[in-house]
């Protein structure tokens, strides 16, 4: 989390999970572009796709959050272009909301043990997953296994 006083995040659902990310983690929203596969890639890894001449990595965020997989493609799916420490990624979400403010007495650290929320929005319609970016992405793991 960050020690500004409002947060403004991009809200979404990944499975029966309302999520967020903050607003300068996602750069941009796509409808979902065609993906082509990687033999032998971790199941939540879709594949990749052109991204203006660029390949960029697709992470079905449900499946990396420990949820089924959709039964089918939806409308509604959309691919977050997110980016963190350098490494950008695509992400399959179900469904983009709309982007919230959120001021820092809203925001609860999540329990521990929880690998990818890093705090618990309260809103108006609910709570709000904050996910960790740098753990969504296996980014964490790598600086762990860095330092060690």
């Amino acid at each position: 989390m960050t020690d500004r006083h409002e947060l403004q995040l991009v809200s979404f659902a990944v499975g029966p999970e309302r999520c967020a990310l903050e607003i300068l983690q996602v750069w941009e929203i796509h409808r979902l572009p065609p993906i082509t596969p990687i033999p032998g890639a971790p199941p939540y890894v879709r594949g990749i796709t052109n991204l203006r001449g660029t390949t960029i990595p697709i992470l079905d965020l449900r499946l990396r959050m420990g949820f089924p997989a959709a039964e089918e493609a939806d409308k509604e799916q959309r691919i977050l272009i997110v980016e963190s420490r350098g490494r950008v990624a695509g992400l399959l979400v179900d469904r983009v909301y709309r982007v919230l403010h959120a001021s820092a007495d809203q925001l609860e650290r999540a329990a521990k043990g929880q690998e990818f929320v890093q705090a618990v929005v309260k809103t108006e319609t609910g709570l709000l997953s904050l996910l960790n970016l740098d753990s969504v992405l296996g980014l964490a793991q790598e600086s762990a296994s860095q330092a060690a």
